[in-house]
């Protein structure tokens, strides 16, 4: 297991279980969670969907840069990153040097699956256009990024809790 102080970010699409499967793997680990949406919208006083449609998605990317930057002052926390916060060079080495990431990776088709359970109004990066489509753009766009993570753990099919143990024993915790 890594060392208590180093923090473990889930990276992945939007519907990939990073918040549900990051509260179970908190649980698990002894660890308290955050999810980095969720922290951006407290310090802003907004929710994510406002602030892109207030600052656009360069504003959003910025915040997320700042929050990155800082993901040090989070030491044995489990943390769900925005889908796309672990992408482009400087993020990815940025977040790698402060935390040991993994990949929750999901198909396309799983992906919308969840999606449809769980309503897509408030997804900003998936407004205007066909969402499979949409979907299967940002995945192919993203997955050279999320692939770099430490560690890839495939969620098509399993249960959030089912992902967490497989995670949990990857880190030779469980």
């Amino acid at each position: 297991m890594p060392a208590p102080e180093v923090p473990i970010a889930l990276v992945g699409m939007m519907a990939a279980g990073k918040t549900v499967v990051g509260m179970e793997l908190a649980r698990l680990l002894g660890r308290r969670f955050a999810d980095t949406d969720a922290l951006i919208a407290a310090a802003a006083g907004a929710p994510v969907h406002t602030l892109f449609a207030r600052e656009g998605e360069a504003g959003f990317r910025a915040r997320e840069q700042a929050l990155a930057a800082e993901l040090g002052r989070y030491p044995g926390y489990v943390l769900a990153l925005g889908g796309g916060m672990f992408v482009g060079e400087e993020m990815v080495n940025l977040i790698r040097r402060q935390a040991r990431t993994i990949w929750l990776q999901a198909t396309v088709q799983t992906l919308g699956a969840r999606l449809d359970a769980a309503g897509t109004a408030e997804r900003p990066m998936l407004q205007g256009g066909e969402r499979a489509a949409r979907l299967a753009q940002l995945l192919a766009e993203r997955t050279p990024w999320y692939a770099q993570a430490d560690l890839t753990v495939a969620t098509d099919g399993l249960t959030p809790a089912a992902v967490a143990r497989a995670i949990a024993q990857a880190l030779g915790s469980a």
